[in-house]
């Protein structure tokens, strides 16, 4: 759901955008929606929330890069954020089934669920930050290079604090989890662990075939875009 359902709307303004007069606006509106939803992911406890949060931050960048009509850095952040999210929200799944609550508190380290939730945690999560190599990286990097050319200063610069804003929070969730101090053992089905950790293989190979999924490679060369995704 976090990752389809909600990006319908995104999808429609994709279709139609030729029919809408303002695009200006909706850059605006976008980054506004992005850096609000940000802020409000930063000071959450609870990962759910949290997640959630992160979600329609997203999908504010997701309508800024609609209305710059950047059709295919949208199409890349659009199947990145399906496989980081998405999998976040299973793996949200195996923590609540194996302690009731989804606070961050109390989730300790994902390596307390098993290996295979570990690692498809902290891979989704390096995919959210932008990590080379994997998806989430060229993601990043495709989305700094609308932003960086400021061809409408005051909605690129809330676009880039808003996207500061969730690395801040890829970096507070890997925090409170990964450097828990709570290791205590919980069991779960192994076929949960899998079908819940199965999606962060798209992260991985997508990078490898992406001329299949989106016409074309997603390295284009070292340039100051990329020393920018590597930097944020």
């Amino acid at each position: 759901h976090s990752a389809t359902m909600v990006k319908l709307g995104v999808y429609l303004l994709w279709r139609f955008n030729s029919l809408i007069p303002i695009l200006d606006l909706l850059v605006l509106l976008g980054a506004v929606t992005m850096l609000i939803s940000s802020l409000r992911a930063l000071i959450e406890d609870d990962l759910k929330k949290l997640l959630a949060y992160t979600t329609i931050a997203s999908l504010g960048l997701l309508v800024s890069l609609v209305g710059k009509q950047a059709f295919d850095s949208a199409s890349v952040f659009f199947l990145t954020h399906v496989f980081y999210k998405g999998a976040l929200f299973m793996l949200l799944g195996c923590f609540y089934l194996g302690i009731k609550t989804t606070k961050l508190a109390e989730i300790g380290s994902p390596f307390r669920y098993g290996t295979m939730v570990g690692c498809a945690t902290l891979l989704s999560l390096f995919s959210m930050l932008g990590v080379p190599p994997i998806l989430g990286f060229f993601g990043k990097e495709f989305v700094l290079k609308e932003i960086l050319k400021f061809e409408s200063p005051l909605q690129d610069y809330i676009l880039l604090v808003g996207l500061l804003l969730s690395v801040a929070v890829g970096f507070k969730v890997i925090f409170k989890t990964f450097f828990s101090k709570n290791k205590q053992q919980v069991i779960l089905p192994k076929y949960i662990s899998f079908f819940a950790s199965a999606l962060t293989l798209g992260s991985i190979f997508i990078p490898i075939f992406s001329k299949y999924f989106f016409g074309f490679g997603l390295w284009h060369g070292f340039n100051y875009v990329v020393v920018a995704s590597l930097v944020l």
